[in-house]
């Protein structure tokens, strides 16, 4: 997100208040038999602006259950929101 060096922040002040309390049910999945998880939630631009992403993760576990591996893949969904947003209206 940030190219120069000592511009990059901590991705907990980056993403929307609303979306910290997500953000901390997703990451104590890691715990549990969940192997698939997805993430709708704000996140702040380098211009300022919040955007919405979805980012899904594959946890890949050994034979006891620990996870030996994350496969994360996220996009930005901001258009899709706001024409949704449209459509409720």
């Amino acid at each position: 997100m940030y190219s120069r060096r000592g511009d990059w922040k901590t991705s907990g002040t980056l993403r929307h208040p609303a979306t910290n309390k997500e953000f901390l049910e997703h990451r104590n999945s890691f715990f549990i038999d969940q192997d698939t998880v997805r993430l709708t939630g704000r996140f702040r631009h380098k211009n300022g602006e919040y955007r919405w992403y979805e980012t899904t993760d594959q946890y890949i576990r050994d034979l006891s259950g620990e996870i030996i591996q994350t496969i994360c893949v996220g996009r930005d969904i901001t258009d899709r929101k706001e024409a949704e947003e449209k459509i409720a209206i």
